[in-house]
């Protein structure tokens, strides 16, 4: 399961250290590709193996920028490892839902699945606007976390440089002083609302001191547009 800390930093940081990839997921990928016209047959035990993997991660390079200071010179190094690992982990899991779909909490476990999210949350726009709906159906079939189908609603809003609803994403490129700001709001008197009804358990003000982000009500989006790929 994702910690609270965890989805803080989600509304933070994404991105990917040239390294090599572990041996479950180099074979899993090797045999996959091979095989690429066959029927597949998917090792569950093998992916929750990788998926873990990748949680840690995805996690301990977030954890090592947040414990530097995002704006501090020491992360500079730590985002570009953070960008080359997400870029990494995101062949993996790409390839895992072009050919067997989203594995679910009763195939992989909870926080394999939530890997799922996670690395798809750090990718582009257009991977997360395909995954969404398959994300909406997993939290319907209670195989997915509310609050992970907030977060991701929010970042592709934020991406397509439109308002988001619970107050979970935060930028660097709204104001011209390139401070940091929780991501304009849709409906400002009736977020926190939202948010404890989805299952956060801290307001919008709340996370946005938590993540040492500026909030403001009345924030306005970025002119001129900026819209994600």
């Amino acid at each position: 399961m994702l910690s609270d800390n965890s989805f803080r930093m989600l509304a933070l940081l994404s991105g990917s250290m040239q390294y090599i990839l572990p041996v479950g997921v180099t074979a899993w990928m090797l045999v996959s590709c091979q095989a690429a016209h066959a029927p597949l047959s998917v090792d569950y035990r093998t992916v929750q193996q990788d998926l873990q993997r990748i949680h840690e991660q995805d996690q301990k390079i977030r954890e090592a920028i947040m414990t530097v200071g995002m704006q501090s010179d020491e992360a500079v190094p730590l985002f570009k490892q953070m960008r080359s690992i997400d870029s990494v982990n995101q062949v993996y899991v790409r390839h895992l839902l072009s050919t067997s779909g989203w594995p679910t909490r009763t195939q992989v476990g909870e926080q394999a699945a939530s890997t799922i999210f996670l690395v798809v949350q750090h990718s582009s726009r257009a991977l997360i606007a395909q995954q969404l709906p398959v994300l909406r159906k997993l939290v319907r079939q209670g195989e997915a976390r509310k609050t992970e189908l907030a977060l991701m609603e929010d970042r592709l809003r934020m991406f397509s440089c439109k308002k988001q609803r619970y107050g979970t994403q935060t930028a660097t490129w709204v104001r011209p002083d390139g401070a940091l700001v929780v991501w304009p709001i849709q409906q400002p008197a009736r977020i926190n609302q939202y948010r404890q009804q989805i299952g956060f358990t801290t307001t919008v003000e709340q996370n946005a001191l938590e993540l040492g982000a500026i909030y403001n009500p009345k924030e306005r989006l970025p002119s001129p547009k900026v819209v994600m790929p």
